[in-house]
């Protein structure tokens, strides 16, 4: 038997959630959920919930607070008792995750990642958005990180595509230029 990896069963378990939610027509609705569950439970959170000496019955009920004080859909509050009737809370945030790809994928959003040396300005975010949404021609999400190592300029991921225009990228075309003259 093929041992499958923890994102792989992240995944599935998120595949479930998302045909759950097409099924009952409010995917929409679960990627809300979704994004509440992410910015509500941290690491202790979880490292709680996943205690194996916690009653099932009494998780399930804890669950379902958790659910009602963050207005969670029915059918979020049963894929996250489905976790834990299976003992598979840990996977909750690789499955958030995935089931945010999912959705972005099913919505055809276009998922992208950006690195700077320096926090961009809000007008600097709008104009490179709707840039990228103008040229890709389709809706985008960004995701910002800083990253110093870049030293100035942008870097553009999204799907297998790379834009790379950093210094540093800049600055090893010319080293590896100058090595080849030697």
């Amino acid at each position: 038997m093929k041992k499958r990896s923890l994102y792989e069963t992240a995944q599935n378990y998120a595949k479930a959630w998302f045909d759950a939610c097409e099924s009952a027509k409010n995917a929409e609705r679960a990627f809300q959920d979704a994004q509440k569950l992410s910015l509500a439970l941290n690491a202790d959170d979880l490292r709680l919930l996943n205690n194996p000496t916690f009653d099932v019955n009494a998780l399930n009920e804890t669950l379902s607070e958790i659910s009602k004080k963050l207005k969670l859909s029915e059918v979020s509050l049963h894929f996250l008792q489905l976790l834990a009737q299976n003992r598979r809370l840990h996977l909750l945030p690789l499955a958030l995750k995935a089931f945010t790809h999912i959705y972005y994928q099913a919505q055809n959003i276009l998922e992208v990642s950006v690195q700077s040396a320096q926090s961009l300005s809000a007008s600097q975010k709008k104009i490179l958005e709707s840039g990228l949404e103008k040229s890709l021609k389709r809706q985008i999400v960004v995701s910002y990180k800083l990253n110093p190592s870049v030293l100035g300029g942008l870097s553009v991921q999204y799907g297998d595509v790379l834009l790379d225009d950093t210094l540093k990228n800049k600055l090893n075309r010319l080293e590896q230029a100058m090595k080849g003259h030697e």
